[in-house]
Order: C-alpha cells, then sequence, then structure tokens
C-alpha cells in the first residue's frame, strides 16, 4: 500500500490516504479532507520558494505531471499538489493563494472522457475562468488518445 500523508496549509498532519496494489483509495478514519493535500517537490523546493505550483486530484496524475516537467526542465522550481480529488481543488487554490506569494500556478484537470459528465474538465474550467483574472493561472487538460 502507498500511504500518502494530508496536510493542511501550516504543514500539519490532516489525514492519511492510503491506495492499494488494484488503486483504490481509502481516506483514514477521521482524515480531513477539506481544503489539505499532499506536496510532491525536490528537495528544498516548497510552496513558499516554487516558481510553478500545479495542483490537480490524485497521486499518479501529480506524480506524472511532477517528473514529465522535470525532464522538460530541471531548472525552474515545481511544487505539484495532490487536491485528493476534484471538489477540494478550487478550496486548496485558495489556501495556496492565500499564504504564499503567487507563482504562476497551472490546474491540472483530469480527462476522464469516457465519463457522460467529464467533471475533471468541466470543474478545472469553471475554476480556471472564475480566477484567471485574479492570478496568474493556467490550465492544462491532457489529451487522451
Amino acid at each position: 500500500k502507498l500511504v500518502i500523508p494530508i496536510r493542511n496549509i501550516s504543514g500539519e498532519l490532516m489525514g492519511l490516504q492510503t491506495i492499494d496494489v488494484d488503486g483504490k483509495k481509502l481516506m483514514l478514519k477521521g482524515s480531513q479532507k477539506k481544503g489539505n493535500f499532499y506536496t510532491i517537490s525536490n528537495k528544498g523546493i516548497n510552496l513558499k520558494n516554487a516558481e510553478i505550483i500545479f495542483i490537480g486530484e490524485g497521486f499518479s496524475t501529480m506524480a506524472s505531471i511532477h517528473i514529465a516537467a522535470h525532464k522538460i526542465s530541471n531548472e525552474i522550481r515545481i511544487c505539484s499538489i495532490m487536491a485528493i480529488d476534484v471538489y477540494n481543488i478550487e478550496i486548496v487554490l485558495n489556501n495556496i493563494v492565500k499564504h504564499n506569494s503567487i507563482p504562476r500556478i497551472v490546474l491540472v484537470a483530469d480527462n476522464d472522457c469516457a465519463s457522460e459528465i467529464n467533471i475533471g474538465v468541466q470543474t478545472c474550467t469553471f475554476i480556471f475562468n472564475k480566477y484567471k483574472h485574479m492570478i496568474n493561472l493556467d490550465i492544462y487538460i491532457p489529451q487522451i488518445s
């Protein structure tokens, strides 16, 4: 099992999410999800000194984004934020913006094109349109082939 520590903006542990070998996700009883997240970054890089912050839903998506971004340029300070699910992305975005200088932020939409309603793309597009004039915000929608 993969055990992921979920922290608040101050770095306090707020819960744990586990992911088993079949991909089943479970929040440990008593964990607090709302506004909390997991940060993926290289040593010495954090939300306060990152040049680009990627925010998306799950661990595999955000770990993949982090690895791909570093293959493009390992000189840019990057943090990738796992917001746990799509409904937590806007709250996490607000927490990050309130407590940090605002670097470039990229919303990473889960492109669930097999679903009748593509909630990942819809929600991230809504958030992007709501905040794009206030902060340095972009959106990335992976193309599924």
